[in-house]
Protein backbone atom coordinates (compact mmCIF):
# COMPACT_ATOMS: atom_id res chain seq x y z
CA UNK A 1 0.00 0.00 0.00
CA UNK A 2 2.86 2.36 0.72
CA UNK A 3 4.14 1.83 -2.82
CA UNK A 4 0.82 3.02 -4.25
CA UNK A 5 0.96 6.20 -2.20
CA UNK A 6 4.48 6.81 -3.51
CA UNK A 7 3.29 6.42 -7.09
CA UNK A 8 0.59 9.01 -6.44
CA UNK A 9 3.20 11.52 -5.31
CA UNK A 10 2.75 11.23 -1.57
CA UNK A 11 5.70 10.57 0.67
CA UNK A 12 8.55 11.94 -1.41
CA UNK A 13 10.43 12.08 1.85
CA UNK A 14 9.88 9.68 4.70
CA UNK A 15 7.93 10.97 7.68
CA UNK A 16 9.26 8.44 10.19
CA UNK A 17 12.85 8.33 8.94
CA UNK A 18 14.61 8.23 12.36
CA UNK A 19 17.57 10.09 10.84
CA UNK A 20 16.42 13.42 12.20
CA UNK A 21 14.93 14.60 15.44
CA UNK A 22 11.61 15.30 13.67
CA UNK A 23 11.30 11.66 12.63
CA UNK A 24 12.09 10.42 16.11
CA UNK A 25 9.63 12.91 17.61
CA UNK A 26 6.87 11.92 15.17
CA UNK A 27 7.49 8.23 15.85
CA UNK A 28 7.14 8.85 19.58
CA UNK A 29 3.95 10.86 19.09
CA UNK A 30 2.51 8.10 16.88
CA UNK A 31 3.33 5.53 19.58
CA UNK A 32 1.66 7.63 22.27
CA UNK A 33 -1.43 8.09 20.10
CA UNK A 34 -1.63 4.35 19.55
CA UNK A 35 -1.39 3.74 23.28
CA UNK A 36 -4.11 6.30 24.04
CA UNK A 37 -6.37 5.01 21.27
CA UNK A 38 -5.98 1.39 22.38
CA UNK A 39 -6.55 2.29 26.02
CA UNK A 40 -9.75 4.16 25.23
CA UNK A 41 -11.09 1.24 23.21
CA UNK A 42 -10.13 -1.77 25.34
CA UNK A 43 -8.11 -0.68 28.37
CA UNK A 44 -4.59 -1.78 29.21
CA UNK A 45 -4.49 -4.78 26.90
CA UNK A 46 -5.92 -2.71 24.05
CA UNK A 47 -3.04 -0.28 24.49
CA UNK A 48 -0.52 -3.14 24.42
CA UNK A 49 -2.09 -4.67 21.30
CA UNK A 50 -2.34 -1.32 19.49
CA UNK A 51 1.30 -0.46 20.23
CA UNK A 52 2.45 -3.93 19.18
CA UNK A 53 0.49 -3.75 15.93
CA UNK A 54 1.87 -0.28 15.26
CA UNK A 55 5.41 -1.51 15.87
CA UNK A 56 4.92 -4.42 13.47
CA UNK A 57 3.55 -2.11 10.77
CA UNK A 58 6.46 0.29 11.31
CA UNK A 59 9.03 -2.49 11.04
CA UNK A 60 7.30 -3.88 7.94
CA UNK A 61 7.33 -0.46 6.28
CA UNK A 62 11.06 -0.10 7.04
CA UNK A 63 11.70 -3.65 5.76
CA UNK A 64 13.25 -4.69 9.07
CA UNK A 65 11.21 -7.84 9.74
CA UNK A 66 12.99 -11.16 9.32
CA UNK A 67 10.00 -12.86 7.71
Amino acid sequence: MLEYLGMLGFGKEAIFDLDSWEGIFLSGIAGLLLIIFGYLIKGFWGAVIALGAGALIFLYAKDLLIF
